[in-house]
């Protein structure tokens, strides 16, 4: 009777084994059907949210210095997770020294980086969300406006087909134009100019992965794979464009080539009708950093370093702001600090871990210049701290989730790294993985590490400052 009772036991787990295997199989074939028609809806331009069509009213576009109240969602917001701010915005600082860091810039730089992300909503399917980069672009007085590359890159499921096609290292963004008059006696002598905004989305999705390139063996084969990558994506936007020198992150070299190209057109048409261009760069996270080597790339262009000006050919008159947020290290370039990325500003919470990868001591670093938010140990931060949490929950209707002291278990967490991993391919061996996990559990509380990354945090902190 056992001997049976266990024969028909073995006969139960073995078909249960085969309707899984069954299903398993049903599934990885229904999910390969579904990414091949993806694909072929994007090779026909298929399948995807169509742009906005924003009315931009009869009124003009306002001009000069104002104030504008602007729509975005964060993740830390509550109910439908939309809020609103007030920004300044002043059409006269792009008449201004580049090279000088603009507080009130910063501040709605920030806003616009954090609409990158909402303006993903719109473009999923059977979405009700608004277009927010293009209604509140066209407040602040912009046309224009193009978020063509958001609409393959954000439903689940190009996110998972970008794995399959080794495209998950692109970004969307948003790139725009607003036409100035040249106050008397500005500039070289171009009547008008045209300010071109870029604002780079953040990880999203499977592009994440991207911010782990770096830990990849990235031997002379691996660097021309990417550079070989970049070439054909930023052939199919626009000119002949080279990838990022070997010396830069390599997942955040394709998207900016991407970019660079957009840019390019819009830099020449501006040439084309007379007037000069000024660009302006803008990110967050690893929008940020993508957002960092379009600048530099702009930068070198306009300085006339290699060929970059065959690639973006900025011109004597034109110039290259950039404000990114809580922006990964970019490069390993020696000249980082160069007089001509004067223009290149990097806003950063030194409570937040992302700004600490990859480590300093690997050599990793942002071109341009550091700008540190009140850090703890700083004169004043107790009232500081005070002040943007207040600012936070007044702008949220929450209260803010950051904690005083969370900058010292970053300090502890990356000083333990350094001391341990002297170079990233120490990471890449299973003793080094090992060591990686235990001083995530010693020192990572999940639920609270990235509380100082979140875009609302930066936006609060500028706001508190005094713009």
């Amino acid at each position: 009777m056992q001997h049976k009772m266990l024969c028909a036991a073995g006969r139960a787990a073995v078909r249960v084994s085969a309707v899984a295997i069954l299903l398993l199989l049903i599934a990885a074939l229904v999910c390969g059907v579904m990414l091949y028609v993806r694909y072929r809806q994007q090779q026909g331009n298929q399948g995807a949210v169509a742009t906005p069509a924003v009315a931009w009213g009869d009124e003009p576009a306002q001009t000069g210095r104002f104030d504008a109240t602007l729509r975005f969602t964060d993740l830390l917001a509550p109910g439908s997770g939309e809020i609103s701010t007030s920004v300044t915005w002043d059409d006269g600082w792009f008449f201004d020294d580049a090279s000088a860091y603009n507080a009130e810039l910063a501040h709605t730089a920030a806003v616009i980086s954090t609409l990158a992300y909402s303006e993903s909503g719109y473009y999923q399917q059977h979405s009700s969300q608004p277009a927010y980069m293009e209604l509140a672009l066209a407040e602040l007085g912009f046309s224009d406006v193009s978020t063509e590359s958001y609409r393959y890159r954000s439903e689940v499921v190009d996110e998972a087909l970008s794995l399959v096609t080794q495209t998950a290292d692109a970004a969307a963004y948003a790139i725009a134009t607003k036409t100035l008059a040249a106050p008397d006696g500005a500039g070289d002598g171009a009547a008008e100019t045209d300010v071109i905004l870029v604002s780079v989305r953040g990880s999203y999705g499977s592009e994440w992965l991207s911010n782990l390139e770096v830990l990849f063996d990235q031997g002379d084969d691996a660097q021309q794979a990417d550079r070989d990558i970049a070439d054909a994506m930023a052939r199919t936007a626009g000119p002949d464009r080279e990838a990022g020198t070997e010396d830069d992150h390599p997942g955040y070299t394709q998207a900016a080539e991407e970019i660079c190209g957009e840019v390019a057109r819009r830099v020449e048409a501006a040439h084309r009708a007379g007037r000069s261009a000024q660009l302006l760069v803008v990110g967050h996270s690893r929008g940020g950093a993508i957002a960092n080597l379009v600048a530099a790339e702009a930068c070198d262009a306009l300085a006339g370093v290699g060929d970059a000006a065959e690639r973006l050919p900025l011109e004597p008159g034109d110039s290259v702001r950039a404000y990114t947020f809580a922006t990964p290290a970019t490069t390993t370039s020696d000249d980082v600090r160069d007089a001509r990325y004067a223009g290149i500003f990097n806003v950063l919470n030194t409570a937040d871990i992302m700004v600490h990868l990859p480590l300093q001591s690997w050599g990793y670093e942002r071109f341009g210049t550091d700008v540190e938010l009140p850090a703890l140990g700083d004169a004043g931060f107790e009232a500081a701290f005070a002040q943007m949490t207040s600012t936070f929950e007044q702008m949220m209707g929450v209260a803010c989730p950051l904690d005083a002291d969370a900058e010292a278990t970053v300090r502890d967490m990356v000083d333990d790294l350094s001391e341990r991993f002297d170079s990233v391919e120490a990471l890449t061996t299973p003793a080094g993985v090992a060591q990686v996990f235990g001083i995530l559990a010693e020192h990572v509380d999940p639920l609270t590490i990235l509380n100082p990354h979140y875009p609302s945090v930066y936006i609060a902190w500028l706001a508190s400052l005094g713009k």
